[in-house]
């Protein structure tokens, strides 16, 4: 699908809070709480450059743990993914109870889905039963893979979700994940996107929360900032690649 909730209709058919003090976790980075950061100063800067600084931010961190969940066309989802930059990425995005692992590191990119799911997808009940419980491998840049790896990109993500088309305002303050925010607003492919950026730290996007036209809403949480990420290729005898699945 188009829009801010992430396409994940579009990849159906292609295819942690503790407060402050002593021993607390930090809810930006997921590690050892340390002092709180000073302000960044974006509170007092325009929304259309607060939206660019969070974007910037984004992109730029070294990882970031992507959880949410929303409704879209009668369908709901839900995801969790953690990505590292350009370089990559894994978790899970489940729709309709339908759950797909996703790990991209570098050029190769990974999915694994029950048999239901594979049938479904590629429409061949041989290739279905070969893939089910296997991760299939294949060139992260196929175009069939595009709606999938969306997820392990954090540019690309970020383009999806964090870019205005039309004016961006400014709005409330409020806590987010124990983290002091400012709220923006815009409209994104006709939805109605609030964005919660950092007003302490580096500005980092906190939460997104998105109304569609005809109702449909998302939440997205934004965590474990700069928390080491280390992508693994699943063991041999688990992956299947793509040119053994014949024509």
């Amino acid at each position: 699908m188009a829009g801010v909730r992430f396409r994940v209709l579009a990849l159906a058919a292609a295819a942690v809070l503790l407060g402050g003090g002593c021993g607390a976790v930090d809810e930006v980075t997921g590690e050892a709480a340390s002092p709180t950061p000073p302000p960044n100063g974006v509170a007092d800067k325009a929304p259309e450059e607060i939206l660019r600084l969070a974007t910037d931010a984004f992109r730029k961190a070294g990882s970031v743990r992507v959880k949410g969940n929303g409704t879209s066309e009668g369908s709901t989802f839900a995801l969790d993914m953690r990505i590292k930059g350009a370089g990559g990425g894994k978790g899970t995005v489940t729709v309709q109870h339908n759950v797909v692992e996703i790990l991209r590191i570098g050029k190769d990119a990974y999915l694994k889905g029950d048999a239901d799911f594979w049938k479904e997808t590629t429409g061949n009940p041989a290739a279905a039963e070969l893939l089910k419980g296997k991760y299939l491998k294949a060139p992260g840049d196929q175009p069939q893979l595009k709606a999938f790896l969306l997820f392990t990109d954090a540019s690309t993500f970020a383009e999806h979700v964090m870019k205005a088309d039309g004016t961006v305002t400014k709005g409330e303050r409020r806590t987010v994940a124990g983290v002091e925010t400012i709220a923006i607003t815009y409209t994104a492919k006709k939805e109605k996107a609030t964005l919660y950026v950092a007003t302490t730290g580096k500005p980092y996007p906190m939460q997104l929360s998105t109304t569609g036209e005809a109702g449909e809403t998302s939440t997205l949480d934004f965590t474990e900032y700069d928390k080491p990420l280390v992508l693994k290729p699943p063991p041999a005898d688990q992956v299947v690649d793509t040119d053994k699945l014949g024509g």
